[in-house]
C-alpha cells in the first residue's frame, strides 16, 4: 500500500503558504510518503496577483509551480501529483472545492474556475472526468457545499491553525454517502503532517488515485486525537 498527501500548498502558488515546493517535497520524503498532490489555490484574489496580464500567462505560472518540483520530486523518489484548490464565492459565502484531473490545457482553454458556481463546478467536473470533492466543508465560516454537486468531502482535515469540525465532516459524508478524503492542509516547512490516504500500489498518477477514489478503494488518514493537541496549544498561544 501507499501513503498520498491529496492537499498542499506551496510558496508563489497560494498567499498563506511559506514552503518552496523543495522543501515541501523534502518534508514529505522525511515523513513517509509516497506520493503528494499540489494543489495551490485558484481564487480570484491569488489570480489577480499571478504574474502575467492573460488568463494564459496567469496559468502558465501557476502549473509551472508544480513543473519546477517535477524533477526534483523524481531524484527524491516520490511522487507528484496537480490538482487545484477552486475558492467559489456566492452571495452567502465562500466554499473550496478540490478538483484533481485538471490539466494544464483544461484551465488554458476554460474561464477561471472560481468563476463558476458550485452547480458549475461540479458539472464541469463531470463532464471532463475529474473528481471533485470540498475541503475542510465545517471549517469556522466556510459555507458547506451543496452534497448533490460533490463526488467526496474531507472528512479530515489536519491544518490545526483553523477549527476544522472533522467530526462534524466526517457525519457530512456519510449522511450524504461521500466519499471521504483526508488531507494535512500543508502550507509551511515543519507544520504536522497529519492526514492523507492509503492506496494500493498500483496507484502511480492522478487519473489512478480518481479511479481508486471513486471506487472506495482509498483509506484516510485521520489524526484526530493530534490534530486536537496541536489546535489546543496554538489557540493557547495565539490568546497569550
Amino acid at each position: 500500500m501507499k501513503k498520498i498527501e491529496t492537499h498542499t500548498h506551496c510558496l508563489g502558488g497560494s498567499c498563506c503558504a511559506i514552503a518552496p515546493i523543495k522543501n515541501l517535497i523534502d518534508d514529505y520524503v522525511t515523513a513517509g510518503y509516497d506520493g503528494v498532490v499540489l494543489t495551490n489555490h485558484l481564487s480570484q484574489f491569488e489570480y489577480n496577483n499571478y504574474p502575467g496580464e492573460t488568463h494564459a500567462e496567469k496559468i502558465e505560472y501557476y502549473y509551472s509551480l508544480y513543473t519546477e518540483g517535477l524533477e526534483y520530486a523524481k531524484q527524491k523518489g516520490i511522487n507528484l501529483m496537480f490538482g487545484s484548490e477552486v475558492r467559489v464565492f456566492d452571495p452567502y459565502g465562500f466554499g473550496e472545492y478540490m478538483v484533481y484531473g485538471v490539466t494544464k490545457q483544461l484551465l488554458m482553454e476554460s474561464k477561471p474556475l472560481f468563476e463558476m458556481t458550485q452547480q458549475e463546478l461540479f458539472d464541469f467536473s463531470c463532464k471532463h472526468g475529474l473528481f471533485m470533492f470540498q475541503t475542510h466543508p465545517y471549517r469556522t465560516n466556510v459555507k458547506l457545499g451543496d452534497p448533490k454537486y460533490l463526488h467526496g468531502a474531507e472528512a479530515f482535515n489536519g491544518h490545526f491553525h483553523h477549527q476544522n469540525n472533522n467530526v462534524l465532516a466526517k457525519e457530512f459524508c456519510d449522511g450524504n454517502s461521500l466519499i471521504k478524503t483526508s488531507g494535512s492542509d500543508y502550507h509551511g516547512v515543519g507544520q504536522p503532517i497529519l492526514g492523507g490516504l492509503i492506496v494500493p500500489d498500483e496507484v502511480e498518477d492522478m487519473q489512478g488515485l480518481i479511479k481508486t477514489l471513486f471506487l472506495g478503494k482509498a483509506r484516510i488518514i485521520e489524526n484526530q486525537e493530534k490534530y486536537e493537541n496541536y489546535l489546543e496549544e496554538y489557540f493557547k498561544r495565539k490568546l497569550k
